[in-house]
């Protein structure tokens, strides 16, 4: 850093070296590669460990001088790096949960048979995917984990990133409501940037809530319940002798569970996908409707 300052005192930093405990990750890069390949890692993921092998030798410090955090054994006046730390964490967050079940797992002795499942940013890809694993093979050598990576894409505000600290973000209290948390939902649902950046609007969030939310759920979901309230006493009718289009639509229904239900899978994870399947559900309910109501 050139001319580096510091916002607490007038003084010029202190230059000077300290010796710190690493990883020296280029060894590791033969576990990772089996590691993110066993996972199914997405694409996104492998490019990014592509892109840090052509780097060849790279250090990680796992440690640094601070008097905040773990203390770092055989590492005077330095803690853990948190994200090093993280890792851990994580497995003994699973023997907490265990102990919730009455299970007997083991933060110490992972198992085979766990199952892990990481929602993150791409900015943390590093960490969670490349880091974690090589951490994993250096201390449990005979444990194969098996971790599911979840990535999102930036999400941006009116095309820039979000930004508390310069006020360009949206705040809940702003947006959110008993009467408009469904419409938020679907809005990011619709928009969530899977595979790439997306881009989030007060206007499109409206335009979800009048267009899709009010304008097709709500008044298809209002007017089923008047006439079933009306028409059959707040009782769902029989259906009755079903014909080939009623057959033929419920095929459809089947269709769309199964599409959610892998939407929402561990293999095709997409909240993206679930959400418009839920649209064009309703929007194919609302056709049928009208169909039927020459009957």
């Amino acid at each position: 850093m050139g001319a580096a300052r510091s916002r607490h005192s007038a003084e010029a930093p202190v230059v000077g070296s300290v010796r710190r405990a690493e990883l020296a990750l280029e060894r590791c890069y033969v576990n990772i590669d089996r590691h993110l390949r066993a996972s199914g890692a997405p694409v996104r993921i492998m490019d990014l460990f592509a892109r840090l092998r052509q780097r060849g030798d790279f250090s990680v410090p796992i440690t640094h001088p601070s008097d905040w955090g773990l203390p770092a054994e055989g590492c005077p006046g330095q803690v853990i790096w948190s994200s090093s730390e993280m890792a851990f964490g994580f497995l003994y967050k699973v023997q907490a949960l265990a102990s919730s079940l009455g299970r007997d797992w083991n933060a110490a002795l992972p198992s085979n048979g766990w199952q892990i499942v990481h929602f993150f940013g791409f900015d943390n890809s590093f960490n969670h995917a490349l880091l974690y694993p090589a951490l994993y093979a250096e201390v449990f050598p005979h444990w194969t984990p098996r971790i599911r990576y979840h990535v999102n894409e930036f999400y941006l505000l009116d095309g820039k990133k979000f930004s508390t600290s310069r006020g360009h973000a949206v705040w809940g209290k702003e947006v959110l409501s008993p009467k408009t948390v469904d419409v938020v939902r679907l809005h990011l649902g619709l928009t969530r940037p899977e595979g790439e950046r997306t881009n989030f609007t007060l206007d499109a969030l409206r335009r979800t809530g009048k267009e899709i939310f009010q304008g097709i759920w709500l008044n298809w979901l209002d007017a089923l319940h008047r006439e079933i309230k009306q028409d059959f006493g707040g009782h769902v009718p029989d259906a009755g002798d079903w014909s080939p289009a009623d057959r033929a639509f419920f095929a459809r229904v089947e269709m769309y569970r199964a599409a959610m239900e892998r939407a929402y899978s561990d293999d095709g994870f997409s909240v993206r996908r679930a959400a418009a399947q839920a649209c064009d559900f309703v929007r194919d309910c609302v056709i049928y409707r009208q169909a039927q109501d020459y009957a």
